[in-house]
């Protein structure tokens, strides 16, 4: 039984036209390349893919790994070189298969990829005017200088929506949906969309907490060190996203004036974790908004003991008047 495993898969991808010699290759180089990609090996990752596309060059299994490490490799080291390749080869993809049948994955990573161009193109298109302020332009290098940064906006814009299709569509099949909620927060958030990217971060955080409960009977039932250590690894990547969902949310109930709200938030974070020194700064502004003077003082006497800031800094300056007014 365990042989035919690898033969179904290798039909499924249009084999049946090869030698088994040929079949056992792809089989491996498909199983070594996912090996490579789950321990962050991606240039291994990619050697396998290659060997195993020379043999069947429209292998789908393949170009999927191969479209994640590329995106990984992006991501990791901020990459835009790789990021325009892992476009290019989740386009592939779509090339491989309609758009019904690729899998969950397939249009996540998509959707990660177009958020990604669409968050560089944004980029540019603030460098472009960052110059155009620094600089004494003529009147055409300035009208030049600004179409090219609204059609940076514009690149940027369609990627976000591309994005935002495929991602509402996970959502709503419920399929990858803790994912699917955390990318299209931070879609809404970039866009200023408060409120709706405010319901996003809701809803993560309601599907993530019954995700951490999941894993916390899975530790309390096992009695294998192993498959305790990987709940445990999982439960921790969770609590990492919980922390960094509630903050963002805390910034968007403090861009709405929502200062308790954002309190709420940030007294999670911080029992969470109580190292993140930015956030008693945060929480301490809302105290000062609520007219909360010595829950204020508190959090920023916490904050400039704990900042790495430099003492010129805004955050640092704002906290010093603040404890020294009456």
């Amino acid at each position: 039984m365990r042989r035919l495993i690898p033969l179904l898969v290798l039909c499924s991808c249009g084999a049946l036209g090869m030698s088994s010699e040929q079949r056992e290759q792809l089989y491996l180089h498909q199983r070594n390349a996912k090996l490579y990609k789950e321990v962050r090996h991606y240039s291994e990752a990619l050697d396998q893919i290659r060997h195993g596309l020379e043999i069947a060059p429209d292998d789908y299994q393949l170009h999927l790994v191969r479209s994640y490490c590329l995106l990984s490799m992006a991501q990791e080291r901020n990459d835009s070189q790789k990021l325009r390749q892992a476009a290019e080869s989740f386009d592939k993809l779509r090339t491989l298969r309609s758009s019904e049948k690729l899998e969950p994955q397939a249009h996540l990573g998509y959707a990660l990829v177009q958020q990604r161009l669409g968050m560089e193109q944004r980029g540019e298109a603030e460098r472009v005017r960052e110059e155009l302020k620094r600089t004494n332009w003529s009147e055409l290098e300035k009208t030049q200088r600004e179409a090219k940064a609204a059609e940076h906006e514009r690149k940027a814009t369609a990627h976000m929506q591309t994005a935002e299709r495929e991602l509402n569509g996970l959502a709503a099949s419920g399929d990858l949906p803790l994912l699917a909620h955390y990318h299209l927060l931070q879609i809404h958030a970039l866009a200023n969309r408060y409120q709706t990217a405010i319901t996003e971060g809701q809803t993560y955080l309601e599907l993530a907490s019954k995700q951490q409960e999941r894993h916390q009977q899975q530790i309390q039932k096992t009695t294998n060190i192993g498959s305790e250590k990987f709940q445990r690894s999982q439960l921790q990547e969770l609590v990492d996203q919980e922390i960094e969902v509630r903050a963002l949310v805390a910034h968007l109930y403090w861009q709405t004036g929502e200062h308790q709200k954002s309190v709420e938030q940030l007294d999670r974070v911080l029992t969470l974790d109580p190292a993140r020194s930015v956030d008693y700064y945060n929480r301490g502004r809302n105290y000062r908004a609520l007219g909360k003077n010595d829950e204020m003082k508190r959090d920023f006497k916490k904050f400039i003991a704990t900042t790495k800031l430099p003492p010129g800094a805004v955050q640092v300056t704002e906290a010093y008047a603040a404890l020294r007014d009456p």
